[in-house]
C-alpha cells in the first residue's frame, strides 16, 4: 500500500518521504485529490542481485571460458544443441 502525500506536504518534508522510500515504501503523489506519479526505490542492478545471490550461496560463477572446440571435434554449441534435442545424455559424450 502506497503511502499518500501532496505536493505541498512533499516539498515541505521531502527528506522524510525519502527516508520511506529508502526503507522500499512507496509514496503516491497527489495534486488536488489526483494521482500525479509515485516514488519507489529503485530496482537493484543485475550485478548487485548476482552478488546477493553469490553471497547467500545461490550462485556460482564460472571460471574461465568454454573451448570453442573440443579434441574430438565437437564444438561447445553442437554439445549443448545435441543436449538439448535430447539425442544425448550426461555425459556428454554417452549416446541415447
Amino acid at each position: 500500500m502506497a503511502i499518500k502525500a501532496g505536493v505541498r506536504e512533499l516539498k515541505s518534508r521531502l527528506s522524510s518521504y525519502l527516508s520511506m522510500v529508502k526503507s522500499g515504501k512507496t509514496v503516491m503523489i497527489t495534486e488536488h485529490g489526483k494521482v500525479i506519479g509515485y516514488l519507489t526505490s529503485v530496482a537493484p542492478s543485475l550485478e548487485e542481485r548476482m552478488r546477493a545471490l553469490e553471497a547467500a550461496g545461490l550462485l556460482r560463477r564460472a571460471q574461465g571460458k568454454l573451448p570453442l572446440m573440443y579434441e574430438d571435434g565437437y564444438s561447445t554449441q553442437m554439445r549443448l544443441a545435441r543436449l538439448r534435442s535430447r539425442r544425448w545424455k550426461w555425459p556428454l559424450l554417452c549416446r541415447v
